[in-house]
């Protein structure tokens, strides 16, 4: 009743400092598809063409499962937006979606998603998977989802150099044995641009930097 109740919007807008002044205008663009959306987790990486992606979850009307999503944005100018529904993983509903750009493809930018799954809040169906799972765009297509990680996390992000290949994926991941309460943080590394992520060739316990050994 109360997601039911309540309307949440993602907004976009970008500043000029040479005019001190919103490229948007007041309020920006409303990226969100419609009153329920009740959008949220919001987050922003840009281009090598000064194009804005901004990754957010929302859902499309009462009733419709929490998914996570990508839109395009322009840096200057209008609200023009083109955006990109992410397929969910094991029928989950994908919730905090981070994201970031590699910019070093030979002027094609790559871009990263990250989100993990939860229980529904829909039909309250607890079996549904709650894994990290990792999306890549590669110029043309989506790629993904793959999971990432064995085990249900919460917090997590994706960063990629600007200056190389290498991008990285950070997250809390369950102690093993596990012991309630206590996670270590983790980390993945790619030196494809995510491409052995999708593979698989970049992932997996060989592959998982634990940092802190608890």
């Amino acid at each position: 009743a109360g997601l039911a109740s309540v309307s949440r919007f993602v907004n976009y807008n970008s500043f000029s400092v040479s005019s001190s002044s919103f490229n948007q205008g007041y309020g920006g663009c409303v990226v969100s598809q419609n009153v329920n959306a009740f959008a949220g987790s919001a987050n922003l990486a840009v281009g090598s063409d000064h194009t804005a992606h901004l990754f957010h979850s929302q859902r499309q009307d009462l009733g419709i499962p929490f998914h996570s999503w990508h839109t395009w944005l322009p840096f200057y100018g209008q609200c023009l937006q083109l955006d990109d529904e992410l397929a969910p993983f094991n029928s989950a509903e994908m919730l905090t979606p981070r994201g970031a750009v590699s910019q070093n493809s030979g002027g094609t930018d790559i871009v990263h998603v990250l989100s993990h799954g939860v229980d529904s809040i829909v039909d309250v169906d607890t079996t549904r998977d709650q894994r990290l799972v990792y999306w890549r765009y590669n110029g043309t297509v989506w790629q993904g989802p793959v999971p990432v990680d064995s085990a249900p996390t919460f917090g997590h992000i994706v960063v990629a150099d600007p200056n190389s290949n290498k991008a990285a994926i950070v997250l809390h991941t369950d102690r093993e044995p596990r012991l309630n309460g206590v996670n270590n943080i983790a980390y993945y590394e790619s030196n494809t641009e995510g491409s052995g992520w999708i593979s698989g060739a970049e992932l997996g316990d060989v592959n998982k930097n634990i940092l802190t050994n608890y």
